[in-house]
């Protein structure tokens, strides 16, 4: 089983998209500061967005923020919060653009427009077919019973979540846990980019 997620840039053009009141500012605002604020998760989704050994920033995003300030000649301004607060901070005018493992859904292009996307990942959902439960395999694998692994704050978490609602999803601190959670049997499926 494969499901694909596409990332792309969430921004506030002009001040106000949904009918909920906003106080965004323009790109005129942003090019008065010199600066692009752009918000990015405080969590990690490698290899989008992650800490690196200092406690910096480093990732895919960070280098497709960085090019887009420097398109736009100014300086990027990272903001980090919490991933679900972000495009309240969009909306709310805290942040110019929101790039930071944001995919495109019905409810999130309400309130914000979004660039074309800019990657594409698919997932695998990879199965120890001698431990399925009953109907797993005709049902997607989304079915009580089922334990799904996935490496915690990673870009398949957030898959996981928005595509299994029956099966449990374990999340791992890394890896190699994942892969011995798999290994021993503690799991009977891995999500996978």
């Amino acid at each position: 089983m494969k499901f694909p997620i596409s990332l792309a840039v969430a921004a506030l053009i002009g001040g106000a998209v949904s009918n909920a009141p906003v106080s965004a500012g323009t790109m005129q605002d942003a090019l008065s500061r010199g600066t692009l604020r752009v918000g990015i998760a405080e969590e990690n989704f490698v290899p989008w967005l992650a800490h690196d050994k200092s406690g910096g920033r480093m990732g895919f995003e960070i280098d497709v923020a960085t090019s887009v300030a420097d398109a736009l000649q100014l300086t990027p301004e990272f903001v980090e919060m919490p991933f679900d607060q972000l495009l309240r901070g969009l909306t709310i005018g805290q942040l110019d653009v929101v790039i930071s493992g944001m995919s495109v859904s019905a409810d999130r292009a309400r309130e914000v427009l979004f660039t074309a996307p800019y990657s594409s990942t698919d997932f695998s959902v990879v199965v120890d077919k001698t431990a399925l439960p009953e109907g797993a395999e005709d049902n997607g694998f989304d079915v009580e019973g089922m334990k799904l692994g996935v490496a915690g704050d990673t870009l398949a978490d957030y898959a996981a979540s928005s595509e299994f609602r029956l099966a449990e999803v374990m999340r791992y601190d890394n890896n190699g846990d994942l892969r011995d959670a798999f290994l021993d049997g503690d799991v009977q499926g891995v999500i996978v980019p």
